[in-house]
């Protein structure tokens, strides 16, 4: 801290304030460490998990965001970086997928059908093949091949209708 003197400015080192500072900063640390102490044990106790159904419904928003934002770019022919990236996101989403479905996330707010745990195998490979198609989307965009890609990405969206009318009620 400066301290200004009859013209000249001095240093002055940081001294004691007192008792009402040594309060406030033994206050303060122990708010920290009670909203420490909340936060894991929310964490620990699973309130803090993510709901799958949420989830779910937050990456099908996701993919669909970014269909949508591929399908603009293979009309006006913009096979760039951002087009590799979206299917490279849409992989990645279809990847973890069939991970958003475990049993009991079919009660409330969903219209996702229980047949998804009946038919687990069905399910797993249509996401695959999603995933999959979003690879072979992202090498013809990387090769400007716009007959493979626009082969590719109606595949994908195939591979979601046809998930759609199996297992969405």
């Amino acid at each position: 801290m400066y301290k200004r003197t009859h013209g000249i400015i001095k240093y002055q080192r940081f001294s004691y304030r007192g008792p009402t500072f040594v309060r406030f900063v033994i206050l303060g640390y122990i708010s920290l460490m009670i909203k420490i102490y909340i936060f894991v044990s929310l964490l620990i106790s699973g309130v803090l998990y993510a709901d799958p159904t949420l989830e779910r419904q937050d990456s099908m928003q996701s993919l669909n965001k970014m269909m949508r934002a591929a399908d603009k770019a293979i009309q006006s022919g913009e096979f760039d970086s951002e087009l590799t990236s979206i299917y490279d996101e849409i992989q990645k989403i279809m990847i973890e997928f069939p991970t958003l479905f475990p049993e009991g996330s079919f009660e409330g707010k969903t219209k996702a059908s229980t047949d998804i745990l009946d038919n687990k195998d069905q399910f797993n490979q249509i996401a695959s093949d999603a995933a999959n198609f979003a690879v072979l989307a992202k090498i013809a965009s990387e090769n400007n091949d716009i007959n493979s890609l626009q082969q590719n990405h109606i595949n994908i969206f195939t591979t979601c209708k046809s998930c759609h009318s199996r297992f969405k009620n």
